[in-house]
């Protein structure tokens, strides 16, 4: 049986400032804090707790992270999925690392790191209506 500290609005704090939201565990039935610092490390589902998180093997969820290139009206984004966090913090640091954007960003060090695209928002060239 797993036992559950309910804790008053002072106490609030140890959660990051959140009041505890009791729900039940879709997995085992328990019913678990879903604003507990325990439940927001581990992440996973809302409505899974953190026992059974861990015990399918942590959050399912993959890294996706946003990359912007150009300026001003122009901007462009990519939303880039990767296997890992690290991968990603890789990614990231390789991304600003380089300068210039374009050919110059899709150098070496960003091809070895396993990623793929799961979006883009290019922008508008005719943004003055001027084509």
């Amino acid at each position: 049986m797993r036992y559950i500290t309910y804790i008053s609005n002072d106490a609030a704090q140890s959660t990051g400032g959140l009041m505890p939201k009791i729900r039940e565990c879709r997995e085992c039935g328990e019913e678990f804090d879903s604003n507990s610092k325990w439940k927001r490390e581990v992440k996973g589902y809302i409505n899974v707790c953190p026992w059974c998180t861990e015990e399918m093997g942590g959050d399912p969820a993959p890294e996706i992270r946003g990359f912007v290139t150009g300026s001003g009206k122009m901007q462009d984004i990519s939303f880039v999925r990767f296997e890992s966090k690290e991968e990603a913090n890789q990614y990231k640091k390789a991304w600003y690392a380089a300068s210039g954007g374009g050919a110059i960003r899709n150098g070496h060090r960003l091809n070895k790191i396993k990623y793929e695209h799961a979006g883009h928002n290019g922008g508008n060239p005719n943004h003055k209506g001027k084509a």
